[in-house]
């Protein structure tokens, strides 16, 4: 998404972490997925960049330059006595926003398939009106390798990733989706 590296370093500062050195650690460290990740990765195939330090030092300059930039667009704001950052209204009102285009745009994550050692039922009722939230769920229960029992009823013996649960409140459907774990069988021992 464009933006997403401000607007993850807006989500930093939001969440409390205020300091630069702060910041950077998070920013550098940030998810195996994140956008940060990318970012980075691209400092190593702009030039030939020979050693650990030189790139290190490629994406601190970067990370500043970024920062320089918020703090320029008025978004951010340094508390000089504190050593501190901290949003303005104008980062708050921007990361409502993105936080807003996410809620529309559906995640783009594969999720592992893995096995677990009960079942998870699954059911939603998400409402017509959002049909293309209801198809990409659909779609990530069948990559997670869950089978449809019945209409919005899915069911298998797989874990349910925390990035999923995380996707679901993201794209603004958690409130529509139960999940059940089956610690005893019953007649659901005929589909194992």
């Amino acid at each position: 998404m464009r933006g997403e590296i401000t607007k993850q370093i807006l989500e930093f500062i939001a969440e409390g972490v205020v300091g630069s050195i702060d910041l950077l650690e998070l920013f550098i460290t940030s998810g195996r997925n994140s956008s940060s990740r990318r970012f980075n990765k691209a400092l190593y195939t702009k030039s030939v960049i020979r050693n650990q330090k030189e790139i290190e030092a490629r994406i601190r300059q970067n990370f500043y330059n970024r920062m320089h930039a918020l703090k320029k667009d008025g978004l951010i704001e340094k508390n000089e006595s504190h050593e501190t950052w901290q949003m303005t209204t104008k980062g708050k009102k921007r990361l409502h926003l993105f936080k807003k285009e996410m809620a529309k745009t559906p995640p783009n994550t594969q999720y592992p398939s893995l096995p677990s050692d009960e079942f998870k039922i699954i059911v939603f009722d998400i409402p017509e009106k959002e049909r293309g939230k209801r198809d990409w769920l659909r779609a990530r229960l069948v990559q997670l390798g869950f089978t449809l029992l019945q209409k919005s009823v899915w069911i298998g013996k797989k874990q349910i990733p925390e990035q999923f649960i995380n996707d679901l409140g993201a794209y603004d459907i958690f409130n529509y989706v139960e999940i059940l774990a089956i610690t005893k069988q019953g007649t659901i021992k005929k589909i194992q």
